[in-house]
């Protein structure tokens, strides 16, 4: 059986197991709380917030007409409350004049002065590194254009990008890595596409790596071994063609450069084949 009692306008219901109910008719519903001294101050909290409010000696006090406080037996009219609840409050001070100027702290102001000048230092100390490092990237921009100027390449390469040709399509059976000659059902099936097979040699150089020279055509790339006589489809002779280079023309006398022209990057050569 649950145990009922009152805290003022407040009751409180025992549910077990350490837990308390609290009803008041100012609580939408009722309020749980676990531990019967929270439960019992909680009380308290709600009848306060209700009826009245805690004097700073614990009394507890009441709402009368008008928001008047009354305390428990206490007869006296609400004028003699208000009365005395007058004489209670202090004496207004007069605002200070306007003309007066703030009193300073010695101390204060010479600590803020401290750290202003703290931070005039740092700020001096940051703006001269800065202007440091400036002089010099400066500096270092200036050395890197004379080396560029000095230390130009005796070969320029020109990266000639073959444009997307119209034209007939590659089958994708069609081998990518030629070395020697081709198959003749594999050459059937280019001839077939439209497409031409030419017996080549292309130069050996050192910018040829030795597992052979890759070339990209319409987003496939191909490898030809370069020094030896290898069938390839003719659409990659237009790769060969357009991949120049700048050369340095040089005076045989005084070595020095009177000017460039273009070469072959990758030479090659036909071979000519019989049938």
């Amino acid at each position: 059986m649950s145990e009922n009692y009152k805290i003022g306008p407040v009751t409180v219901t025992a549910l077990g197991g350490g837990w308390y109910e609290l009803k008041h008719d100012s609580l939408s519903e009722p309020k749980k709380v676990h531990g019967k001294d929270a439960a019992d101050a909680e009380a308290v909290k709600i009848g306060n917030a209700a009826e009245g409010s805690m004097e700073p000696n614990g009394d507890l006090m009441v709402s009368g007409a008008g928001g008047d406080i009354v305390r428990p037996g206490d007869e006296r009219t609400p004028a003699e409350r208000v009365q005395e609840r007058a004489s209670d409050l202090p004496e207004p001070t007069a605002p200070a004049p306007a003309s007066e100027a703030p009193v300073t702290d010695p101390e204060a102001e010479a600590k803020r002065n401290d750290e202003l000048e703290k931070l005039k230092r740092q700020l001096a100390a940051s703006e001269e590194k800065n202007a440091a490092l400036e002089a010099k990237t400066n500096d270092f921009e200036t050395r890197f254009n004379e080396f560029l100027k000095s230390a130009q390449p005796m070969v320029q390469t020109v990266v000639a990008t073959e444009a997307e040709q119209e034209g007939p399509g590659v089958p994708m059976s069609i081998p990518r890595e030629y070395s020697g000659q081709m198959d003749a059902r594999v050459k059937k099936q280019l001839k077939a596409a439209g497409i031409e097979v030419v017996t080549i040699v292309l130069e050996e150089n050192e910018t040829i790596p030795p597992t052979g020279l890759f070339l990209g055509h319409n987003g496939r790339s191909y490898m030809i071994s370069p020094g030896e006589e290898v069938d390839v489809p003719d659409f990659l002779l237009g790769i060969l063609d357009d991949a120049v280079m700048s050369a340095p023309v040089v005076d045989s006398k005084s070595q020095k450069v009177l000017g460039y022209r273009n070469r072959s990057k990758y030479p090659y050569r036909r071979v000519n084949t019989k049938g």
